[in-house]
């Protein structure tokens, strides 16, 4: 495992290695560095509580993966960059939508198209075997007749 300097990154990465159950962090940057599950809000005392977030359930119900987090972060701006002038929460959600309905678009004209062939791969073997019987017969047919 590589070295890292900045701490949450360290964290984030035993726990992207399965080396830890989470990170205790309040900084939401570290789902960024490829954190899985992050708890905040603790409360050690009577009563006490803990929020826990999994990247699972962010990538399910927002749509958002890794990758689409870190695009985000430099589109709006986190610890590490400024961001788009102007540019808001609402309008760069709106762009991923459309880029991730693009992609969805495509997985399923490669799906479609998988199918179409597997389709195709599966009646030409049915003909070939058809052509194989037939041919068998024609042999012992010539068999008999000699």
């Amino acid at each position: 495992m590589a070295l890292i300097e900045e701490a949450e990154a360290q964290c984030a990465l035993l726990n992207l290695e399965s080396l830890c159950d989470g990170c205790f962090s309040s900084d939401s940057d570290i789902f960024l560095f490829g954190a899985r599950t992050v708890y905040r809000d603790i409360y050690l005392g009577e009563g006490g509580h803990v929020v826990c977030y999994e990247m699972d359930d962010i990538e399910r119900k927002l749509g958002f993966g890794r990758n689409s987090l870190i695009s985000l972060a430099l589109l709006l701006g986190s610890d590490y960059t400024q961001g788009v002038r102007g540019l808001g929460l609402e309008n760069a959600h709106n762009h991923f939508k459309q880029i991730s309905l693009e992609h969805e678009r495509n997985a399923k004209c490669i799906l479609d198209q998988k199918r179409e062939l597997e389709q195709r791969e599966k009646e030409l073997l049915q003909r070939e075997a058809q052509n194989e019987n037939e041919s068998k017969k024609l042999q012992h047919e010539k068999m008999m007749v000699f």
